[in-house]
C-alpha cells in the first residue's frame, strides 16, 4: 500500500493524507529536505517494518535518520520520498543558476 502525496492545506501547512496529520512546516519558511521527509516519515504512523518491505530501505538506517544520528544517501532519500509521494518543486520567482 503507497501513500498518496502530500497536500497543501489552506492554513499553509502540509498534510499527509496517509496519517492525516498536518506537518509542522508553514508553506513560507524553508527547511532542509531531511527535515521534511523526516517528519513526514514520523507524522505518517507507518510501521517501519512496511517501509522497509516496501522500499528495501532497511529499518535500522531510517530509525538512525529519524534520531538525527545518520544522513541518507540520496538515492535512499529518493526512494523514501517517492513512497510517501514527496517531490522538490521550485517555486515561483526562483531562478536557477
Amino acid at each position: 500500500m503507497r501513500p498518496s502525496s502530500l497536500q497543501w492545506a489552506p492554513n499553509g501547512l502540509t498534510v499527509c493524507s496517509k496519517c492525516d496529520k498536518y506537518l509542522i512546516m508553514p508553506r513560507n519558511e524553508s527547511a532542509p529536505i531531511t527535515d521534511l521527509l523526516r517528519r513526514t516519515i514520523a507524522a505518517s504512523g507507518v510501521p517501519l517494518l512496511v517501509i522497509q518491505r516496501e522500499t528495501g530501505v532497511q529499518r535500522a538506517s531510517i530509525m538512525r535518520f529519524l534520531r538525527g544520528e545518520q544522513s541518507l544517501r540520496l538515492d535512499v532519500a529518493d526512494k523514501l520520498a517517492a513512497y510517501f509521494g514527496m517531490e522538490l518543486v521550485r517555486q515561483k520567482g526562483h531562478r536557477s543558476r
